[in-house]
């Protein structure tokens, strides 16, 4: 700075503090001052000019705090401290300086208020004091975090709905063409010297138009036994009906019975929908545990239907990402390396869900019995279940077909501290063979309970039929001569148990017990375990019991330990694994596991056993990789009878408007960020991010039905030329929809511009920049600085305006000679 300027600056600070000293001393001594206004108080621009014959500075926009501009902006928005999602709200400047919200009789069913009561209010304004006029009613908007805060008296609101979220904002998604697909190949030799390789693939393909979803699933398996043998398993077409909170299936579907067993049909199904539900008004999924001895396959049925597959690795495992789920009880199988396969029954009986008044589930099929064995009649299913007074619920249903009738009625209560019970009685009628008339009835009970100290009683449950009772598959078996056709179950009971100790165990139980009629044994189950920590340290012990009907009976115990390897947000794991069973066949593993450097998308796993009766030892190597448009594992594995050696991919390929997409798979629900022609955007998507392709598109697997989704857009490998509108978007999908989510963003050239009036002086201090249109840009610094995003989409005049006066400036059209700065520095002249 200049001698003179420091002294002119130096000359008004000392007037300024002697003003301020003589206003003191006034003030004291209470001496009168004349013509004083003391309305509003305002500071003298010219302290602020650092030169003279500098511009007065233009103190409007600073004066009053103003942060953001007027305009319409996408906030989070709550009321009564309950989020309602994200919304487009219009923002305009008040009399005070401040931004209010602009609602008005649109917004409404958005913040689901009591439109009769608003119309008994005196003010009958259509304006944007949709909320102010409610009494008590109070806004708040928060600039810097982009929130509005409503709340209202509950006079004011609306009546509860059911759903999470009003219908109208679900999305139905876009048409497009999918294919989820999951392949294996495997190459095994024995020790006879015997190789066999084997092949297997699922393929779920699907078609949405305009809210309707065709789906069919192939299986493809060539082995020794079969080769190059394609099967299809089901193919049907469903849509929701959000009005009705329904959903209606056509084709080779299930009756999905809620209290008897899920029968596979071809026809017609018209059912509620849970999942449009809110979350407190839905119910538990079943776990499965078990054990595996090797590298083994796990394969889950539900009334002969595969349902799950998978393969895991030696040692415990737990099973807890099911499909929904029909009633009716689970077949699992256990295939290890050496062929031997190992069979259980889990128990999977719903609890019927205790409904709150005025709530209502119910379900209608009719169609043809698919089997693939034995003739298909024709049967009628219909079931309803009504909330009622006093948290009970009255449910029943019946089942009609050529020679089976059947009908059930029960009563669900919440008996508070006590627990949830249910009680239900089917009398079933049925014809054999012969067409010999057989009746008889069976009798439930369940009872679930949540006590405290973690205690957690998830399903305790008694039948009891009578020996000329049937199920709908048992009349079948029975008319077709269908092997066991004539053993029938006549008492069950099971129960499902956790406890949880302390702060880093729990224990848990499962077991179930069924007696059959004209047989003298029974199938026995029962699963006791036990996870614990110390330190770093994690352990647990697992024990398994099977008995079947021929008296034929296993155990297996499972010891396992796990601790990290070194510190770090990737640590590499050391495990140990002893697993016995009842003929003291020890069977010891140790190994190393993790992340490949600092790569989270590969893994790997190697292992080393020692088998205590063979006296042999076993090795086993896994790799895995989870890309983005691709996930691959493979692995080979060694013991004294065989080697194994095996590859897996899975992904999936969606066909849309915007071209190709690949991804991992997908699952049911889905979404599609579009980030029109910008790549590598990334997403959250589980353990590992997705990226945009070259198109800019990205496949966001899993995604909650019937649920407020919110997708936030990350710029980490994106270049810094790159500019977005909202990062965070929310989106309500229906169930199986592929809904698309878009998001603005485009090239800008950043300029720090020192802009200059005619006469050479810098532009005063907060005068305003606009583009040409009026969209505010920012306020000039000290100095005459403005930083400027110019997009793509903007011309290249500028206005700028201070005190009363306007003129323009120009930045230059882009040029290859400006190199890739982030920042362009120059200077511009306005006139």
């Amino acid at each position: 700075m200049k001698p003179q300027g420091k002294s002119i600056l130096c000359l008004r600070l000392i007037s300024g503090v002697i003003l301020a000293a003589g206003m003191s001393k006034v003030a004291a001594e209470n001496i009168p001052v004349a013509s004083v206004d003391r309305t509003e108080v305002t500071f003298n621009a010219l302290f602020l000019s650092s030169s003279a014959g500098a511009p007065e500075a233009d103190l409007t926009a600073l004066k009053i705090g103003a942060g953001l501009t007027a305009g319409t902006y996408p906030v989070d928005v709550t009321l009564n401290g309950r989020r309602l999602g994200r919304e487009k709200i219009e923002f305009n400047r008040s009399e005070s300086g401040n931004l209010e919200a602009c609602l008005s009789e649109r917004h409404i069913p958005f913040l689901k208020l009591n439109k009769a009561y608003l119309q008994t209010l005196d003010d009958h304004s259509e304006g944007c004091d949709l909320v102010r006029r409610i009494p008590a009613s109070r806004l708040r908007f928060h600039e810097d975090r982009m929130k509005l805060e409503i709340r209202v008296p509950q006079i004011a609101l609306a009546a509860s709905s059911f759903s999470s979220r009003d219908s109208s904002a679900w999305d139905q998604g876009i048409n497009a063409f999918r294919l989820n697909y999951s392949m294996s190949s495997s190459w095994s030799r024995l020790d006879q010297g015997d190789a066999e390789d084997r092949q297997y693939g699922t393929f779920n393909a699907g078609l949405d138009v305009k809210g309707w979803r065709l789906r069919s699933s192939f299986t493809y398996q060539s082995d020794v036994v079969s080769e190059d043998n394609w099967s299809r398993r089901d193919t049907f077409m469903y849509r929701a009906f959000p009005a009705i909170r329904s959903e209606l299936t056509l084709g080779e579907t299930f009756t999905g019975s809620r209290f008897t067993e899920s029968l596979p049909i071809s026809g017609v199904r018209l059912a509620s929908d849970k999942g449009m539900l809110d979350p407190r008004f839905q119910g538990f999924s079943p776990r499965i545990r078990g054990v595996a001895r090797t590298n083994a396959r796990i394969e889950v049925r539900q009334n002969g239907f595969l349902i799950y597959s998978r393969y895991v690795t030696p040692g415990a495992f737990q099973i807890e990402d099911l499909p929904s789920l029909s009633n009716g009880d689970l077949d699992v199988s256990i295939t290890e390396e050496d062929g031997e396969v190992r069979t259980f029954v889990q128990p999977y009986s719903q609890v019927p869900n205790l409904l709150r008044p005025g709530f209502w589930e119910y379900s209608i099929s009719a169609g043809r019995y698919r089997n693939d064995n034995f003739d298909e009649p024709y049967l009628l299913n219909g079931e309803l279940s009504r909330g009622l007074a006093n948290n009970m619920t009255l449910y029943g249903g019946s089942l009609m077909g050529d020679f089976y009738q059947s009908a059930q009625l029960g009563l669900g209560a919440n008996l508070g501290f006590i627990g949830g019970l249910s009680f239900d009685v089917n009398r079933s009628r049925s014809k054999d063979a012969m067409d010999v008339d057989k009746s008889g009835s069976s009798y439930r009970l369940f009872y679930a309970k949540s006590l405290a100290y973690g205690t957690n009683i998830q399903l305790l449950g008694y039948r009891y039929a009578t020996e000329n009772f049937r199920t709908f598959t048992e009349s079948v078996s029975e008319r077709e001569g269908e092997p066991g056709f004539d053993i029938y179950r006549k008492r069950r009971v099971e129960a499902t148990f956790s406890q949880r100790l302390g702060r880093r165990s729990s224990v848990y139980l499962s077991g179930v017990r069924d007696v059959f009629w004209n047989a003298s044994g029974a199938r026995t189950l029962f699963i006791v375990g036990y996870n614990s920590s110390w330190k770093e340290l994690s352990y647990g012990l697992t024990a398994t019991d099977t008995e079947e009907i021929s008296g034929q009976s296993s155990a297996t115990y499972n010891l396992s330990l796990s601790i990290p390897l070194g510190g770090g947000r990737r640590p590499h794991y050391l495990s140990y694994r002893a697993s016995t069973n009842q003929d003291n066949d020890t069977l010891h593993t140790a190994g190393v596991s993790g992340l490949v450097a600092d790569n989270d998308d590969l893994s790997y796993a190697v292992e080393a056993g020692y088998s205590e009766v063979e006296s042999a030892t076993n090795s086993a190597l896994r790799l895995g990789y989870a890309g983005e448009h691709l996930g691959l594992s493979g692995g080979a594995s060694h013991t004294p009878r065989s080697d194994l050696y095996y590859v897996q991919a899975n992904g999936s390929a969606v066909l849309h408007g915007g071209g190709l997409t690949t991804g991992r798979d997908i699952g049911e629900t889905a979404l599609l960020a579009e980030v029109e022609g910008l790549k590598n955007a990334s997403f959250r998507a589980g353990a590992q991010p997705v990226k945009t392709n070259r198109r800019g598109h990205a496949l966001i697997p899993r995604a909650q039905p019937y649920r407020d989704n919110r997708v936030t857009m990350g710029l980490e490998d994106v270049s810094s030329d790159v500019e977005v509108g909202e990062r965070t978007v929310s989106v309500v999908p229906v169930r199986g929809a592929l809904v698309k989510v878009s998001y603005e963003a485009q090239r800008v050239r950043r300029f720090l511009v020192r802009v200059e009036l005619d006469n050479g002086a810098p532009a005063a201090l907060g005068s305003q920049v606009m583009r040409r249109e009026g969209e505010p840009v920012g306020l000039v610094s000290k100095g005459g600085y403005v930083l400027i995003n110019a997009r793509e989409s903007d011309g290249p005049e500028y206005r700028l305006a201070s005190n009363g006066a306007e003129c323009w400036f120009r930045l230059p059209p882009d040029n290859p000679s400006m190199g890739k700065k982030d920042v362009i520095s120059m200077s511009a002249t306005c006139r």
